[in-house]
């Protein structure tokens, strides 16, 4: 019996009883010659296969949530796209759809309730180790660095209440090992962060406490979750990757009205 694969590692050769499907940044007809080979734009993807192809280092993420607009679909896509090019598991992808804010004050509330959704629903399901993602999150060039990085950060089992895979480029930031250093910034960037099961009880209580007072008291940007959780940084477990995996792309903020251009 032939069986269907789905693959983001685009080196993986079918076996004979196989078909592979794979995804990524493709045109509708990039290849149609080879009878077990068939390459797809990400767009297309449903988890619907016999077994799915992915880089070991993604292993032990449980669920990797990507939080954006309910309407804007390319953002979505492109995140999409960018995971591919890490060679992540699509099947374990779950799409935060936030509705647009009616006005800028609620738009600050309503970036901390999306993330305070999604950690709630990885406590609820019991995941061990998920991945969040704002949908304009990209991963640097380094892919094969990156992938290297994350596999030795898991073989570790470190002990961590966040690890964030981009930074914010003030306040301050010690040094840990050779891969991590510690947070001990005012405000960081919340575009991509990991999050395990036996710390993030601690963490969403933490954010849920700072969305509340912020519900009360809207114009104070301190209860924000990019501020709210430094916090948690007295039990030194915040952690940054010390080589940067991403960094949010260049793009409008609907919160700030202008450009917002953040490299590091």
């Amino acid at each position: 019996m032939v069986k269907l694969i789905a693959s983001t590692c685009l080196d993986y050769n079918p076996k004979s009883d196989e078909i592979v499907h794979y995804f990524g940044k493709f045109s509708e007809n990039y290849d149609s010659n080879h009878p077990r080979k068939k390459y797809y734009h990400v767009k297309h993807f449903e988890a619907k296969y016999d077994q799915y192809i992915f880089h070991k280092c993604w292993r032990p993420i449980d669920q990797i949530y990507i939080m954006g607009l309910e309407d804007k679909h390319q953002n979505y896509y492109d995140t999409l796209i960018q995971l591919c090019k890490m060679n992540a598991p699509l099947h374990r992808i779950y799409r935060y759809k936030a509705i647009k804010d009616k006005d800028d004050m609620s738009a600050y509330i309503g970036a901390t309730q999306n993330h305070t959704d999604c950690i709630l629903d990885m406590i609820n399901k019991g995941y061990n180790n998920c991945l969040f993602l704002e949908d304009d999150f990209l991963f640097t060039d380094t892919v094969r660095y990156n992938q290297t990085m994350l596999h030795t950060f898991w073989k570790r089992k470190y002990q961590f209440d966040i690890v964030f895979l981009a930074a914010s480029k003030l306040h301050e930031r010690r040094h840990f090992d050779d891969i991590l250093i510690n947070s001990y910034q005012e405000c960081t960037t919340s575009s991509g962060y990991i999050l395990t099961k036996n710390t993030v009880q601690r963490v969403y209580d933490v954010v849920k406490e700072g969305l509340e007072k912020m519900k009360v008291n809207p114009q104070n940007r301190d209860f924000c979750i990019d501020r709210y959780w430094r916090r948690l940084q007295q039990e030194n477990k915040v952690f940054i990757f010390k080589r940067k995996l991403g960094f949010q792309k260049p793009s409008y903020s609907e919160l700030k009205k202008s450009v917002a251009i953040f490299l590091d």
